[in-house]
């Protein structure tokens, strides 16, 4: 029994793969994806490499002339399953296109990694770093080779309702010095997560890459902007300002004006990447004002922002603040600190005299109360991280040292997986609905605001479940489909199919590793065509080795009904070890020796479906019962004719006692008359 049972600590597996193995596969080339095509670990590509994702070499084995290369992912990291599949219907535009991916044996690291493969952009990156330095690219070439295929490919991803979210200089290739520009891919990675701060709209560079949240069009478009910075200039106007002292400066002049303070854009570029730049989403210039502006060349700039200013600046942090959104960040960067002040009056004093927002003031004293958007009880950490959406609304959640977009939730989640500190404050922040109160504040709808309302109740109802199979780590799993099972027993393998995770477990059960942990059931819940959410409450609440048992082999029997794979001779030979146990409801003793026979024939096919259909057929079960009720019954009978009889004997011997009393007792009143009748007549005579 102790081979299936649910446990909570499981020792980590080393890689089993050998030293010689490794450094034959280097030499080589690895084969994948069932053999079309060799990946070669000793030619890695650094300029399609980042520091996330691993670039090689790969040869297409039916067509070498076909360009194409490798991507070996983070396991910890998960990659955008479903951007991957839909990016292949974007039709001609200029972007690295996916290919297919899948698992690879891979030597470097000794262990099974998932891989993507992905069509070869041409050339090499036009910048090779952020901080490095090109000639710059004249104004008619970036409009004719990067802005209008970039409009183009904007379209289409709008049509797939797709972001790239992935757009910098050093994701752009073209072949030669005049060609059209190919952006690079965006499949690797969530959404924002390998682009420098800078290439991000303020409130997204707020936060941490993988909060930063899936974005929309609006976020590309201010990402183009600051490409075009670095390309017409030829460097990084900024590459001497670290990045907290870059996101405070544009907090407060705004960011075209943080990155061009000291190189300015030419003149009839500039108001194009103003405009890109503009730090108001809703202000921003869409695909439809680029389109217009490279049809006509005419650059209707977007309106400049008004920053609300207070005359006297809020000291906190060692510093003076003089605007919501700059307050709001430092509160966000010095929690403990922050926490202090708010339970005092000053922000409020502040909003009413210094900036002159009674509004503002009472929204910040309303954070105090419960209202319909959180516990009952306000603790001051969620005190605090109310106060902060108030002072910026259309900031991210901040929350005990977290800082995540409304629609960065799925990501964050995932990457706080394996950190406990980060792991609570996240489901706390999720169990306060912090989210409702962020929506409440918002002026007007958005796709994040969707995005994360939808997010956040998936998680909550998972927090609300407490069982294995649920928790957080059910959101972990449900909100990332390209996220690897987490689990301490897949150290040595990458596995995001619910295919590829039971020929691991079946692998794993020829050796006696334990089955299922909370990272196992979450992903075999979360990644199940349907529901076996009932099977894996029933494994929750299991009282004893048998209802486990049979549990278990429940849940298994129905992944591999809908996902296979054919055969998993190895968890059915486990199963078969314990028979004993999961046939101890029947209660015939040739029926269950019949089952066990049955059973034991059947789990060489390694069909689990097959093997629960003997173990626990509901009409078998049910006749069974039946019978051995009808038996009871027969038994029962039995024993009150037995008991019938037994009274009814009782009865005669008691009867007999009495008339043998009244015989006695009258044969015994005649023998003394006789005797006295003898007597008279004795003395008579």
């Amino acid at each position: 029994m102790a081979d299936l049972a649910f446990e909570h600590e499981i020792e980590e597996r080393s890689a089993e793969t050998g030293s010689s193995y490794a450094d034959d596969a280097v030499g080589r080339g690895v084969s994948a994806l069932d053999g079309r095509c060799d990946v070669r670990p000793d030619q890695p590509l650094p300029g399609l490499s980042t520091f996330s994702v691993q670039a090689f070499v790969a040869i297409d084995r039916n067509d070498a002339s076909q360009q194409m290369y490798a991507l070996i992912t983070d396991p910890l990291i998960p990659f955008r399953l479903n951007v991957f599949g839909q990016a292949r219907d974007l039709g001609d535009v200029s972007v690295v296109k996916p290919v297919q991916w899948g698992s690879v044996d891979w030597p470097h690291t000794q262990r099974r990694e998932t891989m993507l493969l992905l069509q070869r952009p041409p050339g090499e990156p036009l910048m090779p770093s952020i901080d490095g330095q090109i000639r710059p690219l004249k104004v008619p070439d970036i409009t004719k080779n990067l802005i209008v295929p970039m409009v183009a490919l904007l379209s289409a991803l709008a049509d797939q309702r797709l972001v790239h979210r992935n757009i910098r200089p050093t994701n752009l290739f073209r072949a030669g010095s005049d060609g059209p520009i190919t952006v690079g891919e965006f499949y690797s990675t969530p959404a924002g997560f390998n682009q420098p701060s800078m290439f991000e709209p303020i409130e997204r560079a707020m936060c941490p890459p993988a909060g930063r949240g899936y974005g929309d069009s609006a976020d590309d478009l201010f990402a183009l902007g600051v490409t075009a910075l670095f390309l017409v200039l030829g460097r990084n106007p900024v590459a001497h300002v670290d990045p907290e002292t870059l996101l405070a400066r544009r907090v407060v002049m705004g960011s075209y004006a943080a990155l061009t303070k000291d190189h300015k854009p030419p003149g009839e570029l500039a108001p194009v990447i103003r405009s890109l730049m503009h730090d108001r989403p809703s202000d921003r210039w869409t695909i439809e004002d680029l389109s217009r502006w490279v049809d006509s060349g005419v650059a209707v700039q977007a309106t400049p922002i008004t920053m609300v200013r207070a005359d006297r600046g809020f000291e906190f942090a060692n510093g003076r603040h003089h605007t919501r959104r700059a307050l709001a960040l430092a509160f966000g960067k010095n929690w403990q600190a922050a926490r202090e002040v708010v339970l005092t009056d000053a922000v409020e004093r502040w909003a009413e005299r210094s900036i002159e927002d009674r509004d503002l003031s009472q929204q910040i004293v309303a954070c105090r109360h419960s209202g319909s958007s959180g516990p009952r009880m306000i603790s001051d950490d969620l005190l605090l991280a109310r106060t902060i959406i108030a002072l910026d609304p259309e900031g991210p959640l901040r929350f005990r040292g977290l800082s995540i977009m409304p629609d960065g939730l799925c990501a964050m989640a995932a990457l706080t997986a394996d950190d406990t500190d980060m792991s609570a404050a996240f489901s706390e922040m999720i169990s306060s609905q912090l989210m409702e109160f962020w929506l409440e504040h918002q002026s007007r709808s958005s796709s994040v605001a969707v995005i994360g309302k939808s997010d956040a109740e998936k998680l909550l109802t998972y927090l609300g479940k407490s069982g294995p199979g649920f928790g957080i780590e059910r959101g972990i799993y449900d909100l990332n489909k390209g996220l690897a099972c987490q689990s301490p027993r897949f150290k040595h393998a990458s596995v995001v199919h619910i295919r590829e995770l039971m020929e691991t477990l079946d692998a794993g059960a020829k050796k006696g590793e334990q089955q299922l942990d909370r990272h196992v059931t979450a992903f075999l819940g979360a990644r199940y065509s349907g529901s076996i959410d009932s099977e894996l409450k029933e494994f929750s609440a299991a009282r004893s080795g048998e209802e486990a048992l049979l549990a278990q082999l429940k849940i298994f029997a129905a992944v591999q009904f809908k996902h296979g794979p054919r055969e998993l001779p190895n968890l059915a030979a486990l199963i078969v070890n314990h028979l004993d146990i999961l046939l101890a409801p029947y209660r015939n003793i040739d029926l269950r020796q019949r089952l066990h026979g049955a059973a034991e024939r059947a789990a060489p096919t390694g069909k689990l479906p097959e093997l629960l259909g003997i173990i626990a057929n509901r009409k078998t079960l049910n006749a069974d019962k039946k019978r051995f009720d009808q038996a009871r019954r027969n038994y029962r009978e039995c024993e009150r004719q037995v008991h019938v009889q037994e009274d009814a004997r009782e009865r005669t011997a008691d009867r007999s006692l009495m008339v043998g009393r009244k015989v006695a007792a009258y044969l015994s009143t005649c023998v003394g008359a006789a005797v006295v009748v003898m007597v008279v007549l004795a003395g008579l005579g």
